[in-house]
């Protein structure tokens, strides 16, 4: 494989953990196959750089391809949010990081997938962690660590807010991560709210329909209204 690393400096050869903690995913050494790319990269208005060129053996090298069909943002997210240093004053991700900080708010992420070959319910599966899914297979439901996981931190939960399945409950082998959720709200001592036409479904299959404070089938509205947003339906509601 022939990549390029755009630079002001001549590098023989690719050096780790001399970037900046704060770019893309942190430390590293950024790479391209696009030769433009990197001229651009090692360029400036102020000086003129370099697009060094590196053929690299692949052999036994592990690549992770965040474009293949099989992840997802969060897989993006959780890369991002495990190896980069938001220290600059600016930025969406930043300023979101530090209002959870303020709120006393996790932003937990799945660390393992329960992953099947084919879109079946009776499919080979196995669990696997997030980021070994293997070519040709496609995570279906969150694993059984990130279920406990997820559990443990709602066992304390006064309010619940679920919006969205945890995997895909239409099929019974991957479900479990969805039930194991909804049967926690179900024992909660808390109010529980569900959003959206499919977490609905969910747990009303699960049997647990009853045991909640309150369903909403409008999943992006009830995103929205949370969001501060006015829906027309409830201003009209509100309107006397």
């Amino acid at each position: 494989m022939i990549l390029y690393h755009g630079s002001k400096d001549i590098i023989e050869k690719p050096i780790y953990g001399q970037g900046k903690k704060y770019n893309d995913y942190g430390l590293g050494f950024y790479c391209t196959d696009n030769i433009e790319l990197a001229k651009e990269w090692g360029t400036s208005f102020e000086r003129s750089g370099y697009a060094n060129r590196y053929q690299i053996d692949c052999t036994e090298l592990k690549i992770l391809d965040l474009n293949d069909d099989k992840y997802c943002i969060l897989h993006w997210l959780a890369i991002l949010l495990s190896n980069r240093e938001f220290d600059t004053p600016a930025g969406l991700a930043l300023e979101a990081m530090e209002k959870a900080k303020q709120k006393g708010v996790k932003l937990l992420l799945p660390v393992d997938t329960k992953v099947g070959k084919e879109f079946k319910p009776d499919t080979e599966s196995k669990t696997v962690a997030w980021t070994d899914i293997p070519d040709g297979w496609e995570g279906f439901d969150i694993g059984e660590k990130t279920i406990e996981m997820f559990k443990n931190e709602l066992k304390n939960a006064k309010t619940v807010i679920w919006n969205g399945p945890v995997g895909l409950f239409e099929f019974d082998q991957f479900a479990i991560g969805t039930n194991e959720i909804a049967k926690t709200l179900a024992d909660l001592d808390a109010t529980t709210i569900i959003g959206g036409g499919d977490s609905g479904a969910a747990v009303a299959k699960a049997g647990l329909a009853d045991k909640m404070t309150h369903i909403c089938t409008g999943g992006g509205a009830s995103l929205e209204f949370l969001e501060g947003k006015k829906l027309p339906g409830i201003e009209c509601l509100l309107d006397k």
